[in-house]
């Protein structure tokens, strides 16, 4: 899982490089298929209930879960949530990421910067006897106190030998 997860990083790090004004979210979407094949990897999106992509993108209020299209492009001071998962040798690894397009606004600039805080505080907290529920309150209390809410629905998952 280890190794999954590094080389997902590497992707998506891969793929926020990519984003610009002007490129559609299917052009990410492709490059998100070409990074898979490139690294031996197999995306794990693809055919999910049906899902027809490896990339799902989530642009401003979309959260996350929109499918790529080759009529989405991207405009100056939009921010798009990339998320992605891929198999590796049996083992699944998810990954989402939001990134400004172009210069944001300063909401948006602060709502990147509170949910990487966020994210930080849950790694720095994630300790022997913690619970997943310890996890995301620490997460929520980041969000809240900086004037954001979390999406309730859209709280995580486990990974392992599959994707749910």
């Amino acid at each position: 899982m280890r190794t999954a997860g590094r080389i997902l990083a590497e992707i998506v790090s891969e793929l926020e490089n990519h984003v610009r004004v002007g490129i559609t979210t299917g052009e990410l979407d492709l490059q998100a298929r070409d990074l898979c094949k490139k690294n031996n990897v197999t995306p794990a999106f693809t055919g999910y209930d049906g899902y027809p992509k490896v990339l799902c993108t989530g642009i401003d209020d979309v959260a996350v879960h929109g499918i790529p299209s080759f009529q989405e492009e991207l405009k100056q001071g939009q921010i798009i949530s990339l998320d992605m998962g891929i198999i590796y040798q049996g083992f699944y690894s998810d990954h989402a990421v939001t990134v400004p397009v172009g210069r944001v606004d300063s909401q948006g600039i602060k709502l990147i910067a509170v949910t990487k805080l966020a994210l930080r505080a849950a790694v720095n907290n994630a300790v022997a006897g913690k619970t997943i529920g310890d996890l995301g309150y620490v997460m929520e209390q980041v969000a809240r106190l900086s004037g954001f809410n979390v999406i309730r629905v859209m709280v995580g998952h486990g990974i392992g030998r599959n994707l749910h």
